[in-house]
């Protein structure tokens, strides 16, 4: 199995406090918009788990590692292959 990226909510959720981080701090960019709703309809696997990526690299850059650290094995969209397009 692939662990491609949260779940909508958990995604949500993580994205929140992720823009709470950016906007109390000028010198930092907003983090990458959540693919939820019709994101995540519209949405590749891969383009899921590259988005996920990114959302993972601005945590790191920006000290909020401790924030995705939250999430467990249930938190997360699982495939067995990662689909390229829809």
């Amino acid at each position: 199995m692939i662990r491609v990226c949260p779940l909508p909510r958990s995604w949500d959720r993580i994205y929140r406090e992720l823009s709470v981080i950016a906007s109390q701090n000028l010198n930092v960019p907003p983090p990458p918009t959540a693919l939820i709703l019709a994101g995540w309809n519209f949405s590749s696997d891969a383009e899921k788990l590259f988005r996920w990526r990114e959302t993972q690299l601005w945590a790191e850059v920006y000290g909020a590692v401790e924030i995705i650290s939250q999430l467990n094995d249930a938190d997360f969209y699982y495939v067995d292959e990662l689909s390229a397009q829809l």
